[in-house]
C-alpha cells in the first residue's frame, strides 16, 4: 500500500510538471507569435507555424528530460516523431471539440476552452506516457554504482537488485 501511494505521489508530481512545460511551451508560442508577426512583421501564418515548432521542440526536451526524467539519447529522434504525431492529434481533437462545443453546443468559446484544454492536457500526458516514454520511472540506485535510468524497463527500487 505503501508503494502505491508513493507511485500515485509520483504521478501528481509527473502531471505537474507536463502541465508547467505545457505553460512554458504556450508562453514560448505567444511570445513567438507575438516577436515574428508584430516586431519583425513576418505574415501571421508564417509565424504561427515557426512559433509552433519551436515551442513543439521545446516542450519537447522539458517533457523528456524533466516531466519523464527520459536520460535515453538512443531513442531521442524516434520519440520526437511520436511526440510530435500526439501533439498533432491532440490540436486535432481540441480543434474539433471547440468547433463542437461552440457551434454545436452553443458554448462561449472561452468557457469551451476551459473545459476542453485541461481534458486534452490530460490524454496528451497519458498519450505521452505510454507511447512516446514508456512507463518512465524515477531513476533509483542498484547494488551497483550507476543509477537505473532504462525508461522502459519497470525496476523495483526495493529490492536488492
Amino acid at each position: 500500500m505503501v508503494d502505491w501511494l508513493k507511485y500515485q505521489k509520483g504521478s501528481i508530481f509527473m502531471i505537474v510538471r507536463y502541465g508547467i512545460s505545457g505553460c512554458i511551451g504556450l508562453v514560448i508560442n505567444l511570445v513567438g507569435l507575438f516577436f515574428l508577426t508584430d516586431i519583425l512583421h513576418v505574415w501571421y501564418i508564417i509565424s504561427s507555424v515557426v512559433s509552433f515548432v519551436v515551442s513543439l521542440l521545446i516542450a519537447f526536451l522539458l517533457q523528456k528530460y524533466w516531466t519523464f526524467r527520459d536520460n535515453d539519447h538512443s531513442k531521442f529522434g524516434a520519440q520526437m516523431v511520436v511526440y510530435t504525431i500526439i501533439a498533432l492529434i491532440n490540436l486535432g481533437l481540441t480543434t474539433g471539440s471547440l468547433y463542437i462545443a461552440v457551434d454545436k453546443l452553443l458554448m462561449h468559446y472561452f468557457v469551451a476552452a476551459l473545459v476542453i484544454y485541461p481534458i486534452m492536457a490530460l490524454l496528451s500526458f497519458s498519450a505521452n506516457k505510454v507511447f512516446t516514454f514508456g512507463e518512465v520511472a524515477e531513476p533509483c540506485k542498484t547494488n551497483a554504482t550507476t543509477p537505473v535510468l532504462n525508461p522502459y524497463e519497470i525496476i523495483d527500487c526495493n529490492t536488492d537488485g
